[in-house]
């Protein structure tokens, strides 16, 4: 979508993608699904974000340039309820998620290789 307007009350696009830049995930070995965010700082409490959001997303496509996830959004869902992983705060703390092991990732879901298409 191209304004915020409809990003926030229908989501990223109409086809019900959300595409997250996981970076670190190649080093920390984990994917970062977020949760909740904090727009500041400052600000007391966090509000449900991400996987939690309430929009048309329906998969999640994570990973970085050269490969990423297709995951539903609601077996995220599933697997942060379970209570099994970890949850953590980004650095600057406007943000929290859990973290998914890439290696139950290469097992559970489809791995899109971009290098090889």
């Amino acid at each position: 979508m191209s304004s915020k307007k409809f990003q926030i009350s229908i989501g990223e696009n109409l086809q019900g993608f959300e595409i997250k830049n996981d970076n670190l995930f190649r080093k920390t070995h984990n994917l970062y699904i977020e949760i909740a965010e904090k727009s500041n700082v400052k600000n007391e409490f966090y509000v449900s974000s991400g996987i939690f959001r309430h929009d048309n997303t329906w998969i999640y496509c994570i990973g970085d340039y050269d490969s990423c996830f297709l995951i539903q959004k609601k077996v995220l869902q599933a697997m942060q309820k379970m209570g099994k992983y970890k949850t953590v705060e980004n650095a600057l703390k406007t943000s929290k998620g859990f973290l998914l092991p890439v290696s139950e990732a290469q097992i559970y879901f489809n791995e899109i290789i971009f290098n090889q298409i």
